[in-house]
C-alpha cells in the first residue's frame, strides 16, 4: 500500500510519519510506503489514478473528483473544523462573516476558492 500526503512533510502529517516509527502499521500487518508530496503532485489524483492507495486532500477537491466520475472514497475527516482562516485589517470594519457583504476578498487560488460568495446580506 502507498500513502501520499497532499503536501511536503510538515506538522499536519506528523502522525502519518510517526506511526511507522512507533510500529503502529507493522502491528496491524500493514506494509505502507509513504510517498512524497509537494508542488506538482496532486495526492487525490494519485489515488484516483491507482498510483497511491490512500491520500490526504481537501474535501471539496474529493467532491469535485467524485462528481467527475473518478472512483474515490472519503474514509475519514481528520479535522472537524475548517483550517481556512480569513483575516481583515483592524480598521476595515469587518468583524463577522456578515460584514463581508459587498466586499472584495483575496484568497489562495485553487480549491480554496470554490466555496466563495455571494455572501449573505
Amino acid at each position: 500500500m502507498a500513502f501520499r500526503p497532499q503536501w511536503a512533510p510538515q506538522g499536519q502529517f506528523a502522525g502519518f510519519y510517526a506511526a511507522p516509527e512507533k510500529g503502529f502499521y507493522a502491528r496491524e500487518g500493514i506494509d505502507l510506503e509513504i510517498k512524497g508530496g509537494g508542488p506538482g503532485i496532486v495526492a487525490l489524483d494519485e489515488v484516483a489514478g491507482g498510483k497511491s492507495t490512500f491520500g490526504t486532500g481537501w474535501l471539496i477537491s474529493a467532491m469535485k473528483l467524485d462528481a467527475s466520475g473518478k472512483e474515490i472514497v472519503n474514509i475519514c475527516q481528520l479535522i472537524q473544523k475548517s483550517a481556512l482562516v480569513l483575516v481583515a485589517r483592524n480598521d476595515s470594519g469587518v468583524r463577522t462573516v456578515d460584514d463581508l457583504a459587498g466586499k472584495s476578498i483575496g484568497i489562495w487560488p485553487g480549491d480554496f476558492q470554490v466555496p466563495r460568495g455571494p455572501w449573505p446580506g
